[in-house]
């Protein structure tokens, strides 16, 4: 008995005659002829100098971003250091400023000579102290091999006066006198005592720096010569 079909519906198989063979992209006599062989190939070899291209822009843009990156890291630490050092010019010419301007504090630059100066005076002896003796012994060492050892005090002189005594004596007093100021400055700023300076009308720079930096001012000069006559001492002791 014949199966019964539904109306409209056709046969599509291959063969059937109602739907033409056709040579489609898809054919296997298209897919299998020279020119399609060739335009294969040609797509193919494109693609892979495109990939090629690619891999060397992206080997070439690693170094150029570094190189950019690094241009870019060194331009913020320059442009950082010179506003550090603007803030800093123009911070201690504001306080210079503020010195001769009254009200004068003789008490606070009194009390800050006697922290700056008064108490910095062991170290700056102990440093003086001890550079003249081993100026003088290295001094003595190399100058004994030339028969000129006559020329150690004034090696020892010259090399206090102009260069040691100045440059360790500022470093001795800032690190014992300059790092305390810098605390009990940022004590105050942390407990909010400058900002109640402020609410009294009081300048803090004339109140705290003024007179610090008076003091220092004074007695720098003051611990140099003694660093330069203690070194002076003990190397003619020696």
């Amino acid at each position: 008995m014949p199966v019964a079909r539904a109306p409209g519906r056709r046969n599509k198989r291959p063969g059937s005659g109602l739907i033409p063979p056709r040579f489609g992209c898809g054919s296997t006599v298209e897919s299998t002829s020279p020119k399609y062989l060739d335009s294969a190939r040609d797509k193919s070899d494109t693609g892979r100098v495109g990939a090629a291209n690619q891999g060397v822009a992206g080997a070439r843009a690693v170094p150029q971003a570094w190189f950019v990156s690094l241009l870019g890291h060194l331009g913020r630490s320059a442009t950082g250091a010179v506003g550090g050092l603007g803030e800093a010019a123009l911070f201690f010419s504001a306080a210079c400023g503020r010195i001769p301007t009254r009200p004068w504090r003789f008490k606070l630059v009194l009390e800050q000579l006697h922290f700056i100066g008064n108490r910095s005076i062991l170290i700056i002896v102990l440093t003086g102290a001890f550079t003249g003796l081993v100026l003088t012994l290295q001094g003595y060492n190399t100058l004994d091999r030339f028969g000129a050892e006559q020329w150690v005090g004034r090696l020892v002189a010259l090399s206090l006066t102009k260069e040691l005594a100045p440059v360790l004596g500022a470093l001795m007093v800032t690190a014992r006198a300059g790092s305390a100021i810098a605390a009990t400055l940022g004590n105050m700023r942390v407990t909010e005592q400058i900002d109640a300076l402020k609410t009294l009308a009081i300048d803090p720079l004339h109140y705290l720096v003024a007179p610090r930096l008076l003091a220092g001012i004074l007695v720098g000069p003051l611990l140099t010569s003694m660093f330069t006559l203690v070194g002076l001492g003990v190397s003619l002791a020696f």
